[in-house]
């Protein structure tokens, strides 16, 4: 159910409010007097919508919202009189809506649509933006500091050949040792095969083309050494745990 914060320092007016948001559908509705009262409240209720009086007797209402810009709810203001200044300031802090006492039912029933609208839409660029996060956070570059110059020889090779066709006997000759001790000394070194940690390379050198602008899957399979794009799709979605349309339309937000 939507929880609803009052916060005004007039018990009456508070009152009369309850009972026309009650008109409105099921709410939970939770007071406060004050502003430090509002704040506390804010911090321990968690709610989904908060209306405040600007001019209280003690402070002015929209401290409210500076004090909590960290919370994520949808903001409505209230006040007897129209300022022109404050209403400046209200937008500016992402006030979702202004009431002019007395208030109407069916405005204030308008204006906790668009404040609940205006929550869910905050709710959701958040959650958009930590699996943004989240997936840079894990596709960075991975970096090893090794004092194994055989594996760092091996790391640079990726480093600098990814981009083209690499098989690991490309390093045999390179480096004139064997498969299986390159295999090995690079698994011990890394925790990962030669294939795995080129693979990741690859995959996050081609999100680093798509945050830079780059927009067509072909070009960028190919700039990041994939020459066939199915394969390029699923090891991206082994690696990711999405698909290329769905990953690029969350670096788009």
């Amino acid at each position: 159910m939507v929880k609803i914060l009052i916060v005004d320092d007039n018990e009456s007016f508070r009152k009369n409010l309850i009972s026309l948001i009650d008109g409105c559908g099921d709410f939970i509705v939770i007071e406060a007097e004050n502003v430090q009262e509002g704040v506390d409240k804010i911090r321990q209720t968690k709610p989904d919508i908060v209306m405040s009086e600007i001019m209280m007797s003690s402070h002015n209402g929209l401290e409210i919202f500076e004090k909590t810009q960290n919370h994520s709810y949808g903001a409505i203001v209230m006040t007897n009189e129209q300022s022109f200044k404050d209403v400046v300031k209200a937008m500016r802090i992402g006030i979702s809506d202004y009431l002019i006492k007395p208030i109407d039912q069916k405005q204030l029933y308008d204006a906790l649509q668009r404040a609940f609208l205006h929550h869910q839409q905050l709710l959701s660029y958040e959650e958009t933006l930590r699996k943004k996060e989240k997936l840079e956070k894990h596709f960075q570059t991975p970096l090893f500091q090794t004092k194994d110059l055989l594996v760092e020889k091996m790391l640079a090779y990726i480093h600098e050949n990814y981009m083209h066709k690499i098989i690991l006997n490309d390093l045999t000759q390179e480096l004139h040792y064997s498969q299986t001790l390159l295999n090995k000394r690079f698994k011990k070194v890394t925790s990962m095969t030669f294939c795995d940690y080129l693979n990741r390379y690859r995959i996050t050198k081609a999100i680093e083309m798509m945050k830079e602008g780059q927009r067509y899957i072909y070009d960028i399979a190919a700039g990041c050494g994939f020459h066939e794009y199915k394969y390029f799709s699923v090891v991206f979605k082994k690696y990711t745990h999405y698909s290329l349309k769905e990953f690029m339309r969350q670096i788009e937000i």
